[in-house]
């Protein structure tokens, strides 16, 4: 049933949306258990691998893949030695590698050494110079780093280090596991290196599809057995006795790291901008329309975003350093490590696009007094792609954001967002608000924009004055159109493309 012509209750909206948003999240909630990397994947009190992930998603690694468990280990910390991101990445199947890494090379650079952070992981400034002082030492850290130098040790079996392994409950349940994601096995390897004056364990998983491995997350199931530190993304620092013990575990055939070969030129994934922020927003929605994933995220800030991001702004703004919660834990300070913030920045991208489509999915289903499918939204591109009528959205236009909000304040919001432009390197910061149509229904989107060089990119999806206006941010800016006010109204204010 069709609600034209009739100003819904915002907030019953929002209620209606917002329960149905955490019914798709909340097989995907996070448990003081959960494994990293893998969020339907649990480990139990006893210690065993629970099975119910999300059978059905499907993944792409890399072309080729590998015969063994050991070479994709051995090819991403060859990718490691020679600081090339892109063939580490390319190591793994499916998506979602880009945290663990990042997490990683923190960790190896030494990070956490640093005494003010090995005290608390959350550092809190009194001073700004308190932020640079602090700054100077992670950009050190990473300087001084040297992958170019590193060693690989060998292998150490798994059940040299846990009786857990060798179980029938612990490989049963990876077996089950690898069912669910259509693959044939999931195994685990412990990878030692040296590497910047220390020695490390590294723990792997492994997926096998079609007869070939690929890395399938780091740390993971059987790291979480161990009970190490999920922000380590599997990383073990030896101590001196550790490394007594070790030389004992270490395999006799380990094998040795490739060669370093020549890098692929690095495929860009953000368009060259836009004139005007609307006109981002707006290539966003017909890149949707489209069915065309990479067109949305060429809308974006990736690759300007990862060079330019300003670290310290954020710290002397937020007064604080943290190595758990904050979006960004060290400074582009060299290639390899803008290309990390790079792909950390394009999966936090796709997640988001995911939300705000699955957002959209229930407003129409409000709208159209649709039933809701049981999950509530979409796991993947591919499900949401197939599934919605993408072909019906038009952009109609745009609306300021002056005129949507009598409690809207041009200058403060002005310092706010100068003061955003600042920690993303960017030259200013707007904010948007476009009018698409779905299915015949009329809806905003709400966003930010950022311009770098002259030209406008999506920043991301949501905006400060979707939150004043008393959006959610799970909406990721979606939102019908007559939730926010009376739809006549709304029309006049409309800036007609």
């Amino acid at each position: 049933m069709k609600r034209k012509g009739k100003k819904i209750g915002t907030a019953a909206v929002m209620l209606f949306i917002l329960f149905g948003l955490l019914g798709c999240s909340g097989k995907k909630t996070a448990s003081e258990n959960e494994i990293s990397g893998n969020p339907a994947a649990q480990i139990t009190e006893d210690g065993e691998v629970n099975p119910e992930t999300d059978s059905g998603a499907e993944s792409e690694g890399a072309e080729s893949g590998f015969a063994t468990p050991e070479e994709a280990v051995l090819d991403y910390l060859a990718g490691m030695r020679d600081n090339d991101y892109s063939r580490m990445e390319a190591s793994f199947w499916g998506n979602g590698s880009a945290k663990d890494i990042s997490c990683q090379y923190g960790y190896l650079c030494g990070i956490d050494l640093i005494p003010e952070i090995a005290e608390n992981s959350t550092v809190i400034f009194s001073e700004k110079e308190d932020a640079a002082k602090l700054l100077a030492q992670i950009t050190q850290r990473m300087n001084e780093a040297d992958f170019g130098s590193m060693e690989f040790m060998g292998f150490v079996l798994p059940d040299d280090l846990s009786d857990t392994y060798s179980t029938d409950s612990y490989q049963g349940n990876l077996s089950a596991i690898a069912q669910n994601y259509g693959a044939s096995e999931l195994a685990n390897r412990v990878a030692a290196i040296a590497v910047n004056g220390n020695q490390y364990l590294l723990f792997f998983d492994l997926i096998q599809q079609e007869d070939r491995w690929y890395n399938f997350q780091l740390g993971g199931f059987f790291a979480s057995v161990l009970g190490l530190d999920s922000n380590t993304a599997g990383c073990v620092r030896m101590d001196e006795e550790d490394e007594k013990i070790l030389k004992e575990l270490l395999e006799d055939t380990h094998g040795e790291l490739p060669e370093t070969r020549a890098r692929a030129e690095a495929q860009k994934t953000e368009a060259e901008g836009f004139d005007t922020p609307w006109q981002a927003a707006a290539d966003y929605l017909e890149g949707m329309a489209a069915k065309d994933q990479d067109r949305m995220l060429g809308t974006f800030s990736i690759e300007s975003y990862a060079k330019n991001y300003d670290l310290q702004a954020y710290m002397e703004y937020a007064q604080m350093y943290s190595t758990v919660q904050q979006e960004v834990k060290f400074p582009p300070v060299n290639a390899f490590a803008q290309a990390v913030l790079g792909g950390e920045r394009k999966e936090q991208l796709e997640q988001n696009m995911l939300k705000q489509g699955s957002a959209l999915y229930m407003c129409s289903c409000y709208m159209s007094g649709s039933e809701v499918m049981e999950e509530g939204g979409f796991l993947t591109w591919e499900e949401f792609a197939s599934q919605m009528d993408l072909g019906s959205i038009e952009v109609v236009g745009y609306i300021s954001p002056e005129a949507l909000s009598e409690t809207y304040d041009p200058e403060r919001m002005s310092s706010l967002l100068d003061e955003q432009a600042k920690i993303y390197g960017a030259e200013e910061i707007q904010e948007c608000v476009v009018v698409f149509s779905y299915e015949e229904e009329r809806y905003c989107l709400f966003t930010e924009a950022a311009k770098y060089n002259g030209r406008w990119y999506n920043s991301k999806l949501g905006n400060r004055l979707a939150l004043q206006l008393g959006l959610y941010t799970e909406y990721m800016g979606t939102m019908p159109l007559e939730a926010i006010g009376d739809p006549a109204d709304l029309e006049e204010l409309i800036t007609f493309i």
